[in-house]
């Protein structure tokens, strides 16, 4: 989508119009792109705009009823794309979230009423197009990047929100996103399936789609099931494979990528480009002996990007300049090499299996919380035979599994007074160091526990989608699809695929230590089995906390760690951080995903706040 800066209050001065148009271009990259304002005749409403070939900027006036209108994204009502008189005609028939429920993509509408001086903002119902708003007295600001708006009202300066810096500092980024807040002070996100009113400096929130999620499992037999799974999966799929342009497929070794490359060939009977990211080092998030053999048996050709040590920490400072937040993990830099891959090679869409973790219980917590569903409905001999059997299969070196490791996390996750209830985990990265100074210790605040969606594993399905999975991921992510002007089509995003998996009993998910059972199944002579039958996740992780004892990459790390700029911040205690780097790097205790938040803030805080 195009990056943008809309302001709706009193005219602003042509300066600060020229500096907002200038810092817009600026974080947009520079050059690449076209630009453009508009502005009404009032001068109440300003809108600057940059736009690519794939992120064009969206825009319709409407004279008679004196009413902008702003889309972002993609999205299709149907077989079609979103249209303006669509989205005009439910604003004023009352039927705007009935109309945007049935949209698919990701997308969001600003609709800005000058004849009710009201202002309307919505989010497609995944929050897959990152949106953020600041509302004062006099008056709003929307922009897709968050930095942008704490640059406008703070004189050209940003102030960081430091109850969102303690958290992220300390936290799994799994308890530190989501709920609209920022890095930025009085910087919100627009959640999810949303629709926001702004009026008279007001404003009304509603969620639109959560009422529809209140449904009864099925009660039919799981071969009817299955059927109509798999037809409703293939319909889905094959539709958003129709009018590709310059494509390719993302390979990462899982379930998720292997299905979709796979059904693209069982449809067409074709090879498609891929393109995947490796690691040279023997570590366990290398999967290249997992691709490979996709790759050799379905990709006409393949593309496969191997960042080292060295190259992350030489691009690390200049990287860095483009994201206007800190990185959620290290593996951010493999991502930003995928997009990179793809632009490279030619391509304009890159096709991703992200969201299958979240219709077939595909992520590792999806266990736990599974076996809480079960002991709760007192499903005993169940649970004990799913336990032993995730034991079994999932238990390794160093994450070793045991029934205490269950027991464990029930205590600390699942409230059992209220079914569907889940607790914040309170647990820190590095609990025995008291890392944090006073005065950002006094700014920590945990997120309040997410709503109870009635059942245990739904209630943690949900929170994936809106804080611990995708959140995380999806601001750079958006920022490397604009940089790169590349568009992402992610198939599993769909709504009618994602109701019908909410309705399917958990039982069909997982099975005997095993997770995502039912696309496993209808995937059968698809799917090549070293990918179908696989147990074991490995994820995209990174390997930073192996580079970091490489002496170069330690050498420029302790530099960074041993400056006046860091040892004054204010935010970590220096002589914590010095007892834990003695202690990683001693072999004593891995803190690589400690250092990695402490570091990746440091150089946040570099580029955006001191600058």
């Amino acid at each position: 989508m195009a990056r943008l800066f809309i302001s709706i209050s009193n005219p602003k001065s042509q300066d600060a119009k020229d500096k907002i148009s200038s810092e817009l271009k600026r974080l947009s990259g520079k050059e690449g792109f076209k630009t453009g304002s508009l502005e009404s005749q009032d001068k109440r409403v300003f809108i600057t705009y940059c736009e690519k070939t794939r992120h064009s900027f969206k825009y319709e006036y409407f004279e008679k009823e004196n009413t902008h209108i702003v889309l972002g994204g993609g999205g299709k009502y149907g077989s079609t794309a979103i249209q303006f008189a669509d989205i005009l005609s439910a604003y004023h028939g009352n039927k705007l979230n009935d109309y945007v429920k049935n949209c698919k993509g990701s997308f969001y509408i600003c609709i800005i009423d000058e004849k009710r001086k009201q202002t309307t903002l919505i989010k497609d119902i995944f929050g897959a197009t990152p949106i953020f708003y600041h509302q004062s007295e006099e008056g709003l600001l929307i922009s897709n990047f968050s930095s942008l708006l704490s640059y406008a009202v703070n004189n050209g300066k940003r102030k960081e929100d430091k109850a969102f810096v303690a958290r992220f500092s300390v936290n799994h980024y799994a308890e530190t996103y989501g709920e609209g807040f920022t890095f930025y002070e009085n910087v919100t996100e627009i959640k999810p399936a949303t629709t926001i009113v702004f009026q008279n400096g007001k404003k009304e929130e509603e969620n639109y789609w959560d009422k529809d999620l209140e449904m009864d499992f099925f009660t039919e037999d799981e071969k009817s099931m299955t059927a109509k799974y798999k037809e409703l999966l293939f319909d889905v799929v094959k539709n958003d494979f129709e009018d590709l342009g310059k494509f390719a497929f993302t390979l990462s070794g899982g379930m998720d990528s292997g299905t979709l490359i796979s059904l693209y060939h069982h449809f067409f009977n074709e090879r498609p480009p891929a393109i995947s990211v490796t690691y040279h080092e023997n570590v366990r998030a290398n999967e290249l002996e997992l691709i490979e053999p996709v790759a050799k048996q379905l990709a006409g050709s393949w593309f496969n990007i191997q960042p080292t040590k060295h190259e992350f920490f030489e691009e690390m400072d200049n990287i860095y300049q483009q994201y206007d937040h800190p990185w959620v993990t290290a593996t951010v830099y493999a991502q930003d090499r995928l997009f990179r891959g793809f632009k490279e090679n030619g391509f304009e869409q890159l096709i991703s299996g992200s969201g299958g973790d979240h219709h077939m219980a595909g992520s590792y917590p999806n266990f736990l919380y599974y076996f809480a569903y079960l002991k709760h409905n007192q499903l005993n001999d169940l649970f004990d035979k799913e336990v032993e059997k995730w034991i079994e299969y999932h238990s390794e070196a160093p994450w070793f599994k045991t029934r205490d490791t269950v027991e464990e996390f029930l205590n600390r996750c699942i409230d059992f007074s209220s079914e569907g209830a889940l607790k914040i985990n309170r647990e820190f990265l590095a609990p025995e160091m008291d890392l944090l100074t006073k005065d950002y210790m006094a700014n920590h605040k945990f997120l309040e526990p997410f709503p109870s969606y009635g059942d245990y594993f739904r209630s943690y399905t949900m929170k994936e989608i809106r804080r611990s999975a995708f959140p995380p991921a999806l601001w750079a992510e958006s920022i490397m699809a604009w940089r790169n002007d590349i568009e992402e089509v992610s198939p599993f995003w769909d709504k009618e695929l994602f109701e019908f998996c909410w309705n399917i009993p958990h039982k069909y998910k997982i099975k005997d230590g095993m997770n995502k059972i039912m696309v496993r199944n209808v995937t059968e002579n698809i799917v090549p089995d070293h990918i179908r039958l696989r147990i074991a996740k490995t994820g995209f992780n990174m390997p930073f906390d192996v580079w970091v004892y490489d002496e170069t990459v330690r050498v420029k790390m302790m530099d960074i760690f041993n400056s006046q700029k860091f040892r004054e911040r204010g935010v970590f205690n220096p002589a914590c951080v010095d007892q834990m780097l003695a202690a990683h790097f001693a072999k004593e205790k891995n803190y690589g995903m400690q250092l990695w938040q402490i570091l990746n803030l440091e150089l946040w805080f570099r580029d955006w706040i001191d600058s």
